[in-house]
């Protein structure tokens, strides 16, 4: 046993005694040497844990720069991809502007926008940056060609069918240009315009400057189909165009009259094959001066309207296929 003694400076206060076992003391002692040792084994693995410590400070580093750097990537990939899309939107124009001009169209497509998941890799954004400005100067040049051909032809920029022949807002797309299902005989048939249904007595308007060509309605036994249309007009946009007017109430042109775009030639009516008030808008196109007329979708030459389907499936599906179609009357009737 240890007998500890503690003598107070006041000699006027009690002395104090703590009396220590063996079992104790062993256990003060063991206590007293772990602590040493782990003093030493600090002093001697402080290199390496400030190391340690070091290299997890970097590597937490390291991550958020790395996190912080791939969503500017990701920033810089939707910017591209952006970027893309409005290409592609300036191709389509430029290939409806091409197509009602008459220029020959430049290939302007170095591969479209990018499809699927984006890849997210500085290689990749890089590649897809220098095929933008690949396309993009393909671009400048056509619209070039484009802008030469407005500026020299005036005459003729005048002549293209391109407004709407409803006024914007008064009508519906009630069957497009293609393929359909006749209503009245439930057979497969090409429907070489479009129907636009609206009140009756909607003014339809020339959707370019022409000659009245025909005006009145085409008797049975010349044109089945042009009969079914009722009362119908048809104008003369030069050599290169032809707008048709179909299912009319008036007709307030006649033929050989010069009309300006935007005069009224008739009315929306329900006349001929029509189940309800409508204006069938056709606009038939050469490709060539050697080729006769073919119908060609109008949604395509009318700027003033937002179509839905104005985009590139409309753009490569824009003629009627090759076939014979029913040749335009050129002369008024004789009633």
């Amino acid at each position: 046993m240890l007998e500890i003694q503690f003598h107070p400076a006041d000699i006027r206060k009690q002395v104090r005694y703590v009396f220590l076992p063996r079992e104790k003391l062993f256990l003060f002692g063991t206590a007293a040497l772990l602590v040493l040792a782990v003093l030493v084994a600090g002093l001697a693995l402080s290199p390496r844990a400030l190391a340690w410590a070091r290299l997890c400070f970097e590597q937490a580093r390291a991550e958020r720069e790395n996190r912080s750097e791939h969503a500017a990537l990701r920033a810089h990939i939707g910017t591209i991809g952006e970027l893309e899309r409005r290409i592609e939107s300036c191709r389509l124009a430029y290939a409806r502007f091409s197509l009602f001009l008459g220029v020959p169209q430049t290939d302007t497509d170095s591969g479209g926008a990018e499809n699927g998941t984006p890849d997210y890799s500085g290689e990749a954004a890089l590649a897809r940056c220098d095929r933008l400005a690949s396309e993009a100067g393909l671009l400048l040049s056509g619209v070039d060609d484009l802008l030469r051909v407005a500026s020299n032809e005036g005459e003729m920029l005048r002549l293209v069918p391109s407004v709407s022949p409803l006024p914007p807002g008064t009508f519906v797309l009630s069957s497009p240009f293609g393929q359909r299902r006749s209503p009245f005989t439930g057979e497969a048939e090409f429907h070489t315009g479009i129907d636009l249904a609206a009140p009756e007595q909607t003014r339809v308007m020339a959707t370019g400057d022409a000659t009245v060509a025909f005006a009145g309605r085409v008797a049975s036994a010349v044109s089945v189909r042009l009969w079914r249309l009722g009362n119908i007009v048809v104008l003369l946009h030069g050599d290169r165009y032809i707008s048709v007017y179909g299912h009319l109430r008036d007709v307030v042109v006649t033929g050989g009259q010069r009309v300006r775009r935007g005069e009224v030639v008739g009315t929306v009516g329900n006349s001929g094959w029509s189940t309800s008030p409508h204006l069938h808008y056709e606009v038939r196109a050469r490709e060539n001066a050697q080729e006769q007329p073919r119908p060609v979708d109008p949604r395509i030459f009318v700027l003033n309207c937002n179509w839905s389907e104005v985009g590139s499936r409309l753009v490569a599906d824009r003629w009627a296929p090759q076939q014979a179609f029913d040749p335009l009357p050129t002369v008024r009737p004789t009633r």
